[in-house]
């Protein structure tokens, strides 16, 4: 801080009656900024007032402008956040964003898809008369569980016509788990079914050896490793009966019809 003032560069020593800026903390003959010598003394004695010196009025009024726009940032950035948040393991489509595909599945990819686990959820009293129930039946669910603290990972979550809500996870394990926190927080309005899985069946026709089940599944996982798991059986096996045509002499059918009239 200069030992003279910053406006007539004077010192203080004939003209004591200063005023101090409380931001740059600058001192300032009272003449020289047209501050009365009551008004300097306030002031100088009441810690609760201050003064402003007209360089810093000028940065005080720039920032002043600024801190709207800063506010009305941190506003829109704490919105952001809290939506991320929110839909921090909430189900998600995620079907929607991908491109249509016209290729059929594989064996191996129904196999792969039928490892997610599945989740259906009712009304506790069973009355669904429409979507829109199911409809205030899912926002109950995703205002009320929050599957990333459960270490679920939703795949996906639609409506079905008759009001019930179906719930894709990761896996079976997921479901368990999802379907104890539901349980847990809305058993009493709502219940929770896991469909019985059910395994994706082939039928093989045109075999030539005889084979025993065990056998039959072992030279198919041989043949086909990555299709086949160890939950593979043998669920039923025909042994089609081979039929002789034999053909007729010619002649032969008119004979056996008149015979036939002839014995009438």
């Amino acid at each position: 801080m200069a030992d003279t003032c910053p406006v007539c560069t004077d010192n203080f020593i004939i003209n004591s009656k200063t005023i101090k800026c409380a931001f740059c903390e600058e001192r300032f003959h009272n003449m020289c900024v047209k501050v009365k010598d009551t008004a300097s003394k306030n002031v100088a004695e009441h810690n609760n007032i201050m003064w402003f010196c007209d360089t810093c009025i000028a940065v005080i009024n720039s920032n002043l402008k600024i801190l709207p726009k800063i506010k009305d940032l941190e506003s829109k950035t704490d919105r952001m956040l809290k939506k991320l948040e929110s839909l921090e393991g909430r189900p998600k489509d995620e079907t929607a964003s991908l491109p249509p595909s016209n290729k059929e599945r594989s064996y191996a990819t129904a196999i792969k898809k039928s490892k997610e686990g599945m989740i259906i959820v009712r009304p506790l009293n069973g009355e669904v008369t429409n979507e829109e129930d199911g409809t205030k039946m899912r926002g109950n669910i995703q205002q009320k569980i929050s599957p990333g603290d459960i270490g679920v990972g939703i795949k996906s979550m639609k409506n079905t016509k008759n009001g019930s809500v179906i719930i894709k996870v990761r896996d079976a394990n997921e479901a368990h788990k999802l379907q104890s926190d539901i349980d847990g927080k809305l058993g009493n309005i709502v219940s929770t079914k896991i469909p019985q899985k059910r395994n994706p069946r082939v039928k093989i026709v045109g075999i030539e050896k005889s084979y025993e089940d065990q056998e039959l599944i072992e030279t198919l996982r041989a043949q086909n490793p990555t299709l086949l798991t160890e939950e593979s059986q043998i669920t039923g096996m025909y042994q089609v009966r081979e039929v002789s045509v034999v053909k007729a002499q010619e002649g032969s059918l008119e004979d056996l019809i008149q015979g036939r009239r002839d014995s009438d």
